[in-house]
């Protein structure tokens, strides 16, 4: 899995290889100075077995997020993308 964090148009940090079952955690600067806190790990989920849900933080502010799926909290955008799923490279795709 691949999670990737944007600022508006800034890419605060290039696409990066993480685990589903282990906790990510990353502390993040803007260019305007700006720090970006972001956390995430996996929760159990009672609604369906063959989707990866997280609990996503940002800044101190959680949600769920699904292990394919997007995420905005404020100016900051979050996307996971689960190469499990798809046939190919488990790489990131190059930028």
């Amino acid at each position: 899995m691949s999670i990737v964090v944007y600022k508006l148009a800034e890419e605060l940090m290039e696409p990066t290889l993480i685990a589903k079952d282990a906790e990510f955690t990353a502390d993040m600067d803007s260019k305007d100075g700006k720090r970006v806190a972001i956390s995430l790990k996996k929760v159990e989920s009672k609604v369906s077995n063959s989707v990866d849900y997280l609990d996503l933080t940002v800044n101190g502010e959680s949600m769920k997020i699904d292990s394919n799926g997007t995420a905005v909290v404020g100016d900051i955008l979050v996307v996971l993308v689960d190469h499990s799923k798809y046939r190919g490279s488990t790489r990131p795709a190059a930028r």
